[in-house]
């Protein structure tokens, strides 16, 4: 009898774990069958093409990615469609998504294109786009999430801009870096390198391309930049 009773223990409890397991097979793959037809949609996002978001957008593909992770919301943010990201905001896009790798894109110079986990907010500030930045930030971006190389946000706003370090930021950029400082980034975040934003952020001193030319070492311009001293506050 007693070996009769723990059989049907075991039965009463692996039978709920089953069904417990079932249902989720269907919705799983139901969401499989959506990222793959979601292509469309993922062009659409990077051409700008907002009509066409709006009539394919659903629960079920808002936040499907291609096979480097990068969603509709990522493309539309890099490519600067301003009015697609605040529609897809408004649809609760997951905004705080990160790459598989980030070879869709061309981060330049100074940030590889190589790495991955990169957010729509890093891609945001290294394109220099402000308004879909602070449309970010508002929609509540992880401001100080980093990538796989430990960059963040502020240090894609200060490394993508196409001049640095051979003169100033351009202006754009110095309000995406005050936004994004509003907004609770720290700049003493260092990367892989053991290097921060406001290490990055003085090379803006001079206009000749040397890294003897920082903050650091002219403190009178230094004073007179409230974003530097911002950084070391």
């Amino acid at each position: 009898m007693k070996s009769v009773k723990i059989l049907v223990m075991l039965l009463f409890g692996i039978i709920p774990a089953i069904h417990a397991l079932s249902p989720n097979k269907a919705p799983l793959a139901k969401v499989a069958s959506e990222c793959v037809a979601s292509k469309p949609l993922i062009e659409a996002a990077q051409k700008g093409q907002i009509d066409k978001i709006k009539r394919m957008i659903n629960a079920a593909n808002i936040d499907c990615g291609n096979s480097n992770g990068v969603t509709p919301l990522m493309f539309a943010t890099y490519h600067g469609h301003t009015p697609i990201v605040l529609f897809l905001i408004g649809k609760r896009a997951n905004i705080n998504l990160v790459t598989n790798n980030n070879q869709d894109f061309n981060l330049g110079k100074l940030l590889s294109n190589r790495n991955k986990s990169s957010t729509a907010l890093m891609l945001a500030a290294y394109a220099g786009k402000l308004e879909i930045v602070v449309a970010l930030l508002k929609a509540g971006a992880k401001v100080n999430a980093q990538d796989s190389d430990g960059q963040t946000a502020l240090m894609y706003a200060i490394l993508g801009d196409p001049n640095w370090p051979n003169r100033p930021l351009a202006e754009n950029r110095k309000k995406i870096i005050a936004a994004l400082l509003e907004f609770g980034a720290d700049p003493s975040l260092a990367d892989t390198n053991g290097l921060d934003a406001a290490y990055y952020y003085s090379h803006v001193a001079g206009l000749v391309p040397t890294f003897d030319d920082r903050y650091e070492k002219d403190h009178e311009l230094a004073n007179q930049d409230p974003l530097y001293r911002g950084m070391q506050s």
